[in-house]
């Protein structure tokens, strides 16, 4: 066999082996990422806490079945809940109306109305939640993998014609788990808003919360 035979015939094995490398450096770079890692690339995270209220009696219980939002912070989030807070300070009414239009569609036109613009917000804003899910009988709650992050955590249920909302930022890291304590401190009558209008602190709801009539505006239902 010739010198240039020979080295015709290594030359092609070396390029058939640098193909083969290649291969499996391609396979391990897009290889797929365990569940709840692949929007940061890392670790995912499990946020749990609890929901209290005080009762007329001055103790502090769970609040049980009670909807609680995990809602992610981001700019575009962040302005649709603004805008919902000025919509429902502006007119009250008609904010619980639209809720009530969400939850239970009517034949109605509302065309060029004030009602017309918050339940196209409302629809607009329900579908950036990141997760929801409700209280156990003790109040308890649990998000599981979510994505390392900055979250808005709020729970809502409403009493006597009125929308309470319990609501803490936090913070969720990789790996960890994040507890989240939604007390009567952080309770206000409030649609949305980053700093309520006014603090209930001690009010109502009672510790079951279910008992009262639902949130209206679909708000209720558990969906990711």
């Amino acid at each position: 066999m010739s010198a240039s035979m020979s080295h015709s015939i290594l030359r092609h094995y070396l390029h058939a082996l640098l193909a083969c490398v290649a291969g499996l450096f391609l396979a391990a770079a897009t290889q797929t990422e365990p569940a709840g890692a692949q929007e940061s690339g890392q670790p995912a995270s499990t946020v749990r806490g609890v929901v209290s209220v005080t009762t007329m009696s001055g103790d502090t219980v769970g609040a049980s079945d009670v909807m609680v939002t995990l809602w992610t912070t981001d700019a575009t989030t962040e302005a649709l809940r603004d805008s919902a807070c000025t919509a429902w300070l502006a007119d009250k009414p008609t904010w619980l109306q639209a809720r009530e239009e969400i939850a239970k569609p009517s034949d109605s036109d509302w065309t060029g109305t004030k009602m017309a613009s918050d339940v196209n917000l409302l629809t607009r804003l329900m579908a950036l939640r990141r997760d929801t899910t409700h209280t156990n009988e003790n109040g308890e709650f649990a998000f599981e993998n979510v994505p390392p992050g900055a979250y808005t955590v709020e729970a809502e249920t409403f009493v006597t014609n009125q929308f309470l909302q319990w609501t803490r930022d936090i913070a969720a890291l990789p790996s960890l788990v994040t507890t989240v304590r939604l007390d009567p401190s952080t309770l206000a009558e409030n649609q949305f808003c980053s700093t309520p209008p006014s603090a209930k602190g001690s009010a109502e709801p009672s510790q079951h919360a279910n008992n009262s009539s639902p949130p209206p505006g679909g708000l209720h239902r558990s969906q990711r």
